[in-house]
Parts: structure tokens; C-alpha cells; sequence
């Protein structure tokens, strides 16, 4: 059995836990990650994911980009170096990464994407893609506001909305928090009248955020081939699709559940 040390990423990026919001969001797009460790003077205090950010701008009406990182951490699930990949994929599903130690010392991280490459490596031809989709395809109209979607992906407990019309782009947890000023931003439309010009504010909405060009899949291809092509992509998930019909989709969450169910 593969142990954590196998898996495990050892570059992680890391914070301090006075650091805004904004620093954060900026080290998530300049090194095109997700989530950052915070330190403080006791060393690794928490963790901040796109999450963490996109949660305070739905629970916060008037959240200021200077909010310190130690106010929206979380806790940090920890493993030894010679865990069972077993246990290790099931705290991963549980809390999104674990971080890896010797000895009680920080040595790397575990995210599913690592669980993904494990699983496209060592797993092909075993499983097709229609037999680990969500059927279910939850989505919300390209004219709803970034609040309203962050909303609805608290109310689901999911990371992604498939974007209306039909499936006509994705909009993730991690395009919300990195939104420049929050979830209900306000962006301004001027109109010239014959007394001068009027100021419109309108909200920002998903088809200012989304991404427009879905990546898709048919449902009968191997499961390996639709986890090297979320790695290659970069990307957290696929629309399924039969005779190029969307059917559902298909994430790293189903493909780490079936790295997790071969394990059983």
C-alpha cells in the first residue's frame, strides 16, 4: 500500500497570519493555487482556501480586502509521513488536503489533485467515466449575482455551478473569492443625459466571473483519461457528455471517492 510520503507535494505556500485577504488572493494567482498554510509564532497556525475567502464575502455584507488571515483560517488536518494512502484519501475527502509531517515536522501536502494523478496512474481501464458521474447538473443563470451563486453552493454543499443557458460555462468557489471586491461588488455604468451624466451601480454577476469554455468528456471514455485531462487543464471537473449531449458532470471529489472505494 502507498503511504502519504508517496503522494504528497512537498512546495507549500504559506503566510503569515496578520496578512489581508487581498496578499492571499494574490499568492493564490500568482502560484495558481487554491489554499495557503498560515504561520504564526507557534509556526503553522491554520489554513485559508478559496473557500474560507468566498464563506466571509456571503456572511459579510461589507468585508474589507484588509482582513486578516487569522480571522477566516481553519483548522489544519495533519498526517504522518507512512500513513496508509487508505486513511489519507478519506481525511483528504473529509477536509479538502492534509498536511504531512516527520515527526511532527511539516514535510508536504496532500491535495486531491495528488489523489487524482494516483489515480491516473495506477487505475486506468478499470473504471468508465458514466459509472462516477453526478448525474445532476446544478446550475444558476449567467444574469444572477455572485452573491446569489455562493449562495446556492453554501445551500448544496458543492464547490462549482454549471452556468444557464444550457451549460454555457462553469463558475467555481475560487473564481468568487478571487473577485476584486467581494460578492456583492458593486461596478458602475455611466449614461450621458442632457443634464449631465447618471451614475447606474449594478452588481456584479456570474457572467462576469464565469469561465466559458467547458471541458467535456463522454460518458464512455476511461476514467483515467478523464483524470489526465482535469491535470493537464488544470481544472477541478468535466461536463459529461453522450452523442454530445451534457449527461452530468464528473470532479476530482468522484474520482478521489473511487481511488477511496478501490482501497476498501
Amino acid at each position: 500500500m502507498l503511504k502519504a510520503k508517496d503522494v504528497m507535494r512537498e512546495k507549500v505556500f504559506a503566510a503569515e497570519e496578520n496578512a489581508p485577504i487581498a496578499h492571499i488572493k494574490n499568492l493564490f494567482l500568482k502560484h495558481d493555487i487554491g489554499r495557503v498554510l498560515i504561520t504564526g509564532d507557534e509556526g503553522i497556525e491554520g489554513i485559508v482556501s478559496a473557500w474560507e475567502i468566498a464563506k466571509r464575502y456571503y456572511e459579510d455584507d461589507d468585508i474589507k480586502e484588509d482582513i486578516k488571515a487569522k480571522e477566516i483560517m481553519r483548522p489544519i488536518e495533519y498526517v504522518e509521513e507512512n500513513k496508509e494512502l487508505k486513511r489519507v484519501t478519506e481525511k483528504v475527502l473529509e477536509n479538502g488536503e492534509v498536511i504531512v509531517t516527520e515527526k511532527s515536522n511539516p514535510t508536504g501536502i496532500i491535495t486531491k489533485t495528488n489523489l487524482v494523478e494516483q489515480f491516473a496512474n495506477l487505475h486506468a481501464g478499470e473504471k468508465r467515466v458514466k459509472d462516477m458521474k453526478t448525474s445532476e447538473l446544478i446550475g444558476i443563470e449567467k444574469s444572477s449575482s455572485a452573491f446569489q451563486a455562493i449562495k446556492k453552493m453554501k445551500e448544496k454543499k458543492i464547490k462549482k455551478l454549471t452556468v444557464k443557458p444550457r451549460v454555457s460555462g462553469i463558475l467555481t468557489q475560487r473564481d468568487l473569492a478571487l473577485a476584486s471586491k467581494g460578492m456583492r461588488p458593486r461596478k458602475l455604468v455611466y449614461h450621458t443625459q442632457a443634464k449631465g451624466r447618471v451614475v447606474e451601480v449594478k452588481p456584479i454577476i456570474v457572467e462576469d466571473l464565469m469561465k466559458e469554455n467547458v471541458e467535456t468528456i463522454p460518458e464512455k471514455s476511461d476514467a483515467s483519461n478523464a483524470a489526465n485531462q482535469m491535470l493537464s487543464r488544470d481544472i477541478g471537473s468535466l461536463i459529461t457528455t453522450k452523442e454530445g449531449k451534457p449527461t452530468g458532470i464528473i470532479t476530482k471529489t468522484d474520482i478521489t471517492q473511487a481511488l477511496l472505494n478501490i482501497y476498501k
